[in-house]
């Protein structure tokens, strides 16, 4: 099952986040709450410290595809790091693969973010712009929601 959907940027700000299947969606324009910003601190914090302990005690060529993931005992964490520092990153539930979730992390990327927001004249690259576009927001979960493990938690999916 998907939980949340975050976009970092180069600078680490979140620019981006949406929370799936938990009953309790946004309507409109996404704007964070300090508390939220807090979250998202920790979350660019942990993403970007795994990202170092991974260079640091494997092959680089084990980063060289831009992907990795964390596993906890209730969530995974997949995050894919383009070429010029965005990072997209999912959470799932344990049952998703890492191998499973390369795709659409790239999808995220290339048919969503480059699509509506990096093509966006209106969007800037700037530290704290967070995308505020909702063709990309709309555009994403419709992507999203096509997944096997949108709505499903993996363990069924395997049975």
């Amino acid at each position: 099952m998907l939980y949340s959907v975050f976009i970092f940027n180069k600078f680490g700000t979140c620019i981006f986040h949406e929370d799936y299947n938990s009953g309790d969606q946004r309507k409109g324009v996404w704007v964070p709450t300090p508390k939220e910003a807090n979250k998202f601190k920790l979350t660019a914090g942990l993403v970007h410290s795994v990202k170092h302990f991974i260079l640091a005690v494997a092959k680089k060529e084990d980063l060289a595809d831009g992907f990795f993931g964390l596993q906890t005992n209730s969530y995974k964490l997949h995050s894919f790091e383009t070429a010029t520092g965005y990072r997209m990153v999912m959470l799932t539930d344990t049952g998703v693969s890492f191998a499973e979730a390369k795709q659409p992390l790239r999808e995220i990327y290339s048919n969503a973010f480059v699509e509506f927001v990096a093509k966006d004249p209106s969007y800037e690259h700037k530290k704290l712009c967070v995308i505020t576009n909702t063709a990309f927001r709309d555009h994403l979960l419709v992507y999203l929601k096509q997944l096997s493990f949108f709505s499903t938690p993996a363990e069924e999916l395997q049975h």
